[in-house]
């Protein structure tokens, strides 16, 4: 029972007629790709943080039970320990991570100035059937695939010791369902 409604989230005229009778909104919407935003963070601002603020508004307005945020773990920067806590310090350091950033906090200021009911997740790099099998950024499991699949050898970038955490798509679901229904 799921509708796939293809719109930019960034105007807002046809955007509230969407929302009446929603009872969860699972915000994933945005755009995702570091070089892409340094080469356009206009783009970027608009999708993610302009669209953010209309996706909560017309959720406000239509009175959902929850709302769930997909943030972006890149907030944190380069971070100089692992694993990363959720109040370590915030460095964005591309205009996608800042951008996510932003958006997040407009959420979370939603909560705390309307009472409006959201969570915020930010996680890594997520993955599962349909990956994405190029790209050099956030798809690591998907080159390795692909050079499997095309028996090249597997391919490390720099010197092997790098640590990224890893979040299969359905465990991802789950948490999302989880966190819509929790108080």
């Amino acid at each position: 029972n799921v509708k796939i409604i293809k719109i930019d989230i960034s105007e807002n005229k046809k955007l509230k007629k969407y929302f009446r009778g929603v009872s969860y909104v699972f915000h994933l919407a945005g755009l995702a790709n570091i070089v892409q935003s340094i080469e356009n963070p206009n783009k970027y601002f608009k999708s993610n943080v302009i669209g953010t603020f209309n996706v909560l508004q017309a959720s406000k307005k239509a009175k959902v039970k929850k709302f769930v945020y997909a943030a972006s773990a890149s907030c944190y920067g380069f971070p100089k320990k692992f694993p990363i806590k959720e109040n370590d310090k915030i460095e964005p350091m591309y205009p996608y991570a800042f951008t996510k950033w932003q958006a997040e906090e407009l959420v979370m200021h939603w909560f705390k100035i309307y009472n409006f009911p959201a969570i915020s997740f930010r996680f890594f790099n997520a993955y599962g059937p349909r990956s994405r099998t190029t790209n050099v950024y956030g798809a690591v499991i998907g080159v390795f695939l692909k050079q499997k699949i095309e028996d090249y050898p597997l391919t490390i970038v720099g010197n092997g010791k790098q640590k990224r955490d890893f979040l299969f798509v359905r465990d991802l679901c789950e948490a999302f369902y989880k966190a819509a229904k929790s108080n």
